[in-house]
C-alpha cells in the first residue's frame, strides 16, 4: 500500500508525481518508472523542503544514479526494501535501478538531491580502467553501504562538494558543467576509498571478470574507430568471440543498456562534439556519426538529450 498523502516540496521536473489519480505503472510492484529524459548535460540537482511529516518521494526507479544529503530534520529513506534513517549531514547513495522511497519523519525538514547519468563518471570513451569504477554503482549489491553517517563523512569533503554542485548547477556560470563534473569525480572517488578502507567487497562478480571487460574494451574501441560506419552485433560478438546471444546477455548486465542503445548513444555524444565545435549541417553530423538518415537522427538526439541537434547548437552558443 502506498502512502498517498503527498509533503508540501517542490518536485523535481523530470518527476512523475504518484497521487489518487496517478497511479504507478504497475498495481502489482507498487512503484513508478521516472522518465530519464534530461535536456543536454545529464545531471540534476535542487533543494527538497519538507514542512511536515509524510512522503516526499514515492516508490520509484530509474537508470540514474542518485544523491540525496539531508541538510535539515530527517527521513526515513527505503533502498531496495532496506530502511535507512537519514539525519542532517548524512549521505545516502541510490544505484542505477534501485527501488527507492522517502518518507519525512522530523520536519522540517531539507535535502539536496543529485541525479545523473553514470557516463559522467567516466571520459567520452569508455575503457576497462574506468569501466570497473562504475560497476559498484550501476549493479545490484547488498553489500555496499549505502548510507554514509556524519561519523563516517567526518573529515570529507561531502557536503562542499554536494553545496558547490547545487551552487554551479543553480547559476550556471560559464564551464559550469567542467565544474560538476570535477566535484562529482571527486565525490565518488572518495566513497571508493572509503568502500574499500571498510573492506567493502566492490570487486566485480565472477561473470563479469577483468577478462570479459577486457573484452567489451576491445568492443568499445572498435566503437571510436568506427563511429562513421555501420557496426553490427555480429561484429561486436565476434569481437569478443561470443555468440550473439551470449554477446548480448553479457553486454546488458555489464553495461546496463543493450547493445544498440549503446551505440546510439555513443553517436550521440559524437553528434554532440561536432554540433560544439564545427558548422557542420545536421544531415552531414548524422552521416559523419553512422545514423542512416537525418530524420532518425534528430529523433534519437531528441530522446537523449530532450532537445533537437538545432536547439542544442543555440544553446551551445548563448
Amino acid at each position: 500500500m502506498i502512502d498517498k498523502s503527498i509533503n508540501d516540496y517542490e518536485y523535481c521536473a523530470f518527476d512523475t508525481i504518484i497521487t489518487s489519480t496517478t497511479p504507478p505503472t504497475s498495481e502489482d510492484e507498487g512503484y513508478f518508472i521516472e522518465n530519464d529524459s534530461m535536456s543536454g548535460f545529464p545531471f540534476h540537482c535542487h533543494s527538497q523542503d519538507a514542512v511536515r511529516p509524510g512522503v516526499t518521494t514515492n516508490p520509484h526507479i530509474h537508470e540514474f544514479i542518485e544523491i540525496l544529503y539531508c541538510t535539515k530534520g530527517e527521513y526515513r529513506v527505503t533502498v531496495n526494501g532496506k530502511c535507512h534513517r537519514l539525519r542532517s549531514d548524512e549521505m545516502i547513495i541510490v544505484n542505477s535501478r534501485e527501488i527507492h522511497e522517502a518518507y519525512a519523519v522530523e520536519v522540517p525538514a531539507r535535502y539536496t538531491v543529485i541525479k545523473f547519468s553514470p557516463e559522467l563518471l567516466s571520459s567520452t570513451r569508455k575503457n576497462i580502467f574506468e569501466y570497473k569504477y562504475m560497476l559498484p554503482f550501476t549493479m545490484e549489491s547488498d553489500n555496499i553501504v549505502k548510507l554514509f553517517t556524519r561519523e563516517m563523512l567526518e573529515g570529507s569533503n561531502a557536503g562542499d562538494a554536494v553545496a558547490i554542485m547545487l551552487r554551479e548547477y543553480t547559476e550556471k556560470q560559464y564551464g559550469y558543467e567542467m565544474a560538476i563534473r570535477g566535484e562529482l569525480c571527486s565525490l565518488f572517488l572518495w566513497i571508493l576509498r572509503r568502500w574499500k578502507k571498510d573492506g567493502t567487497d566492490i570487486s566485480t562478480p565472477v561473470d563479469i571478470s577483468e577478462n570479459i571487460l577486457a573484452k567489451l574494451n576491445d568492443v568499445f574501441e572498435y566503437i571510436e574507430k568506427n563511429i562513421s560506419s555501420e557496426v553490427s552485433l555480429d561484429t561486436a560478438a565476434e569481437l569478443c568471440g561470443f555468440s550473439v546471444s551470449h554477446f548480448s546477455r553479457v553486454f546488458k548486465k555489464t553495461v546496463g543498456e543493450n547493445f544498440s542503445d549503446y551505440l546510439n548513444s555513443r553517436r550521440i555524444v559524437e553528434a554532440q562534439r561536432l554540433i560544439a565545435t564545427t558548422d557542420m549541417n545536421v544531415t552531414e553530423i548524422a552521416m559523419e556519426c553512422g545514423f542512416s538518415s537525418a530524420s532518425y537522427f534528430i529523433k534519437r538526439f531528441r530522446d537523449k538529450t530532450g532537445i533537437s541537434p538545432r536547439k542544442y547548437r543555440e544553446r551551445i552558443n548563448e
